[in-house]
């Protein structure tokens, strides 16, 4: 089976129906609109990155962001490649499995869609450029590698526009809620680097 056509047996249709792309889209700029004030401070906005794949090399599946001032980035990719048998036991059926988080108002609260990679990589555009400097941080070098083919267009020699990017790889093991949900492994990052509240955005 390929992601397409696994994932309806694992999500809620009545979910699914209300998660439109143009919901996804609308997240995004109201993310990017809170945000942009922090962007002001002039240092880097750290974030923690988790992405699944399917299987050894993979193609990627997810992808998760959790700025340090809460917003959340988090796409599902439509991928056809058949899957990897433990991907297909382990990943899939907790996707958009991801907890909403009633006290962040930045949080994403709603399920995602498969998207296109073309797609992804707008919302993506979108949500890194409310911030003039951001600090990538990711426990696993395969996060930062597909991050960075994200970051590449169709087109030979062009990718998205982003703000100045800096990247890092720890070796830290963080218990998440969901394992192998790219957002709350994110999340989990996050919390164990700040606590379990973290900085508050200033109004």
């Amino acid at each position: 089976l390929s992601l397409h056509d696994a994932l309806p047996i694992w999500l809620c249709r009545r979910a699914l129906r209300s998660a439109t792309r143009r919901t996804c889209a609308r997240g995004v700029r109201v993310v990017g609109k809170i945000t942009r004030a922090v962007s002001e401070r002039g240092f880097p906005m750290r974030m923690w990155i988790d992405t699944e794949f399917n299987g050894f090399k993979g193609e990627l599946i997810s992808i998760a962001i959790v700025a340090e001032d809460g917003a959340e980035f988090y796409e599902i990719l439509d991928v056809n490649e058949r899957l990897d048998p433990w991907v297909f036991r382990n990943v899939v059926p907790v996707l958009n499995s991801h907890r909403p988080d009633k006290d962040n108002r930045f949080g994403v609260h709603f399920p995602r869609t498969p998207m296109s990679r073309s797609s992804v990589q707008n919302n993506l555009r979108a949500f890194l450029l409310a911030y003039k400097k951001v600090h990538l941080i990711a426990d696993w070098p395969e996060d930062i590698a597909l991050f960075c083919r994200l970051l590449l267009t169709e087109t030979p020699g062009e990718r998205i526009d982003t703000p100045i990017l800096t990247m890092e790889i720890t070796r830290e093991d963080y218990v998440s809620a969901v394992p192998h949900n790219a957002l709350e492994d994110a999340r989990a990052m996050r919390r164990g680097t700040l606590g379990p509240v973290g900085p508050k955005v200033s109004s």
